[in-house]
């Protein structure tokens, strides 16, 4: 196998057991460091990126916790693996520490080291792939409200859809709906990069009212096709202090012809609601009119469970950090499970965003967890792609759980 390796740790014992059991894996490549100082020398020396840095934690000198700040400051591996003794609490942190830090971790595991569990690790890594140019333009991109005023006159924004399927039979129940920005000189933008200054210039309304009006047109589209799905689409905090806006909603639905079952509109979890009052009437008035209403980003913010207690929702979608690489991270398990415990337990329809393994797919499933999406089942796509997506790709799906 054409990976380089570097296993951190002071035992020595340790150490040449996890060189011997990566050598057995087929790694040609593989370095041994007692401490975070001589790890550090190694990594440095090279002149080409390390692909895996196994680092336990508690070890003289350097401790593994600094030392994967280093790493991450300095870009001196490709992939990290945890190994500790301590509990899984401890090491979850780090673990999150770490990926706050842009590193990618492969997984956190307890020792003494496992053959089959080091294998699957391995097995797991992949070759970090280049950013695009684009990307980089991005990040230095500014948008100012006169932009996004332009663009909004000028129709550059358009709608992608990304599936939720049902996890214990691979059926489409609905999609997602995903408002991305069609830029004359810099490509697609994804929301991020404009949502918040929408936000900041009043220009909101008018992009909400332009994604649901989207979203209707589209649902009557599909109806054409056969098709009677469920929509989800995002709504900012902002939007729920207008006192007209389930009314103007309704009415839309009306004049398009759908039924407000059909309509989930979702609340990203960690949104500041200046108002409380007017926006807990304009989601019981949804309510009350049939439309559902989904509490997204579940698990991000600091008062998950006070949202839940105030919000009239009818639905719960975990956070694809919670989701993301919980098969091998025994405290996101034990978090996610609870989660899923509490959503069913409240008569919530349970959605985890974020699935990227068949094996995260089974053990959502188990769990209890009604719906899911990620790149594992579909990336967003354009309206016309879907039914096409759903004669094949449902039956894909269907035959990767058989």
């Amino acid at each position: 196998m054409t990976l380089s390796v570097i296993v951190v740790e002071d035992s020595m014992l340790q150490r040449n057991y996890a060189i011997q059991l990566c050598r057995d894996f087929g790694v040609k490549t593989i370095f041994g460091a007692e401490d975070g100082n001589e790890a550090l020398k190694i990594l440095r020396a090279q002149a080409v990126l390390v692909d895996i840095a196994l680092v336990d934690l508690e070890m003289p000198g350097m401790d593994g916790v600094s030392l994967l700040r280093a790493i991450a400051q300095e870009k001196l591996a490709g992939s990290i693996v945890i190994v500790s003794s301590k509990d899984t609490s401890l090491i979850g942190s780090v673990a999150m520490m770490a990926e706050a830090d842009g590193l990618t971790v492969l997984a956190t595991l307890q020792k003494p080291l496992r053959t089959q569990a080091l294998n699957e690790t391995l097995n797991r890594y992949q070759a970090p792939v280049s950013k695009l140019a684009s990307d980089d333009v991005l990040q230095t991109m500014t948008v100012t409200e006169s932009d996004l005023l332009h663009a909004i006159e000028q129709r550059q924004f358009f709608m992608q859809y990304q599936p939720k399927v049902t996890l214990k039979s691979g059926l489409v129940k609905g999609v997602e709906s995903l408002i991305r920005w069609r830029h004359p000189q810099y490509g697609v933008i994804a929301p991020i990069h404009f949502i918040p200054i929408a936000e900041q210039s009043n220009l909101m309304d008018q992009l909400t009212r332009y994604v649901l009006n989207t979203a209707f047109a589209q649902w009557s589209a599909w109806l054409a096709h056969g098709l009677k799905l469920s929509v989800a689409v995002n709504l900012s905090p902002l939007s729920l202090e207008d006192e007209k806006l389930a009314d103007w909603i309704l009415e839309l639905a009306q004049n398009h012809h759908v039924d407000p079952k059909f309509l989930t509109l979702e609340i990203t979890e960690t949104a500041v609601i200046k108002e409380m009052a007017p926006a807990i009437s304009t989601l019981a008035r949804l309510r009350l009119k049939g439309f559902g209403v989904s509490i997204d980003d579940f698990g991000t913010g600091a008062a998950t469970t006070q949202q839940l207690s105030r919000l009239p929702c009818t639905e719960l979608k975990v956070d694809r950090s919670l989701v993301h690489g919980f098969t091998t991270k025994p405290h996101l398990h034990t978090i996610l499970e609870s989660t899923i415990t509490m959503g069913n337990g409240l008569h919530l329809s349970t959605v985890a965003e974020g699935i990227e393994t068949a094996e995260e797919w089974a053990q959502l499933r188990d769990m209890g967890c009604e719906l899911g999406q990620g790149y594992y089942i579909a990336r967003p796509m354009d309206a016309e792609l879907l039914p096409q997506w759903i004669r094949s790709g449902t039956e894909h799906l269907r035959q990767r759980m058989a």
